[in-house]
Parts: C-alpha cells; sequence; structure tokens
C-alpha cells in the first residue's frame, strides 16, 4: 500500500538501478496497481448496481425517498459489515415512524436481502472472473481480514490477496502453488 501511496517516484528510483530485483519489484507493483484500481471501479459498479436495487425495493414498500435510500446504500457498501448495519437500523427506525402496520420489517428485510446475494454471490463471481481471483480465497479473506482488522480490514481483503497472487506468481516454483489456490 505504501508503494502505490509514494506514486511514481518509487517506481522511477526502482526502474533507474539496473536491479534485478528493482525491477521484478517495479513489475510487481504495477499489477498490483492495476489489480486495485480494477478492484475499486468494480466496487462503485456493484455499489451502482446495489443502490439501484434498493432505490427499487424502498419504491415497492412505500418507504419516504427511495433514491435517497439508494443513495445511502450506495455510500454505505464502501463500509463492509458496519454499513449495512447501519442501513438496517436506519430503515428500521423509519419503518417504524412512517408504517403503522405489520410491514414495519419489510424494508430492512428487503435490504438484508439485496446485500446478502451482493455479498455472497455477486461480488466474490466478479472479482474473481476479473481480478482473477477465487471467489472462495476472496470470501476467506474478507472474513480473516475483518477479525484481525474490522472494516478496514475488510475492505483491504481482495487488494491484499491480489497483492499476494501477484507475489507468488512472481516467485516462479516456490510459491506458483499458492498463486494457483487463490487464482482458482
Amino acid at each position: 500500500m505504501f508503494f502505490l501511496a509514494a506514486g511514481g517516484q518509487v517506481r522511477r528510483r526502482l526502474l533507474a538501478s539496473h536491479n534485478t530485483l528493482a525491477h521484478s519489484v517495479a513489475a510487481i507493483g504495477d499489477q498490483v496497481e492495476d489489480i486495485v484500481s480494477r478492484y475499486l471501479s468494480l466496487l462503485a459498479l456493484i455499489n451502482l448496481c446495489q443502490a439501484v436495487a434498493i432505490t427499487i425495493a424502498m419504491k415497492l414498500v412505500h418507504m419516504p425517498a427511495p433514491p435517497v435510500w439508494g443513495a445511502m446504500a450506495f455510500v454505505a457498501e464502501f463500509f463492509p459489515y458496519l454499513g449495512g448495519a447501519t442501513m438496517v437500523i436506519l430503515l428500521t427506525l423509519v419503518g417504524l415512524a412512517t408504517k403503522g402496520d405489520g410491514s414495519v420489517l419489510l424494508p430492512p428485510a428487503l435490504y438484508l436481502v439485496v446485500t446478502t446475494i451482493q455479498n455472497s454471490v455477486i461480488s466474490p463471481v466478479t472479482y474473481g472472473r476479473y481480478l482473477k481471483l477465487s471467489p472462495a480465497a476472496i470470501l476467506i479473506s474478507v472474513m480473516t481480514w475483518w477479525l484481525i482488522w474490522g472494516v478496514m480490514g475488510a475492505f483491504l481483503a481482495v487488494p491484499i490477496l491480489a497483492t499476494i497472487r501477484v507475489v507468488c506468481d512472481q516467485q516462479k516454483g516456490r510459491l506458483s502453488a499458492v498463486a494457483a489456490l487463490i487464482e482458482g
């Protein structure tokens, strides 16, 4: 992450040296940068699709301001687990305030259904296909890093996994089996 944050300065220094290891590190950095940018683009696209689904679902159950719920879902999904929990609480509170019948729990239930499908099926399959990562490895990585670092770990789990795959793949022979497991 520090390598990516430093931008082109570190890359230029590595390529200016005539060391083979430095060139390998620069190549790994380029691959990781590409993967992280694709990950963030896919994350935004998936969140946008989920926001549209939430907007439609909230309109169907007659919640006030469905586009606002969609926009909130878009932003909330950038914060794994915490964003979803916040949305469920807010939907429940607004449901209690605006609905007098037994449909109070319908908006949070719909949100949970859409989010569960997105987190358990759509995201792992999409990331697996476009980032060349195994969906099972993605789920394990997200759960592991969430337990270690919480919300930030869950957010960084896919880039970390992709970085591990790239580094293992560059180690021709020694760690290529690990890269093959992660790649799926």
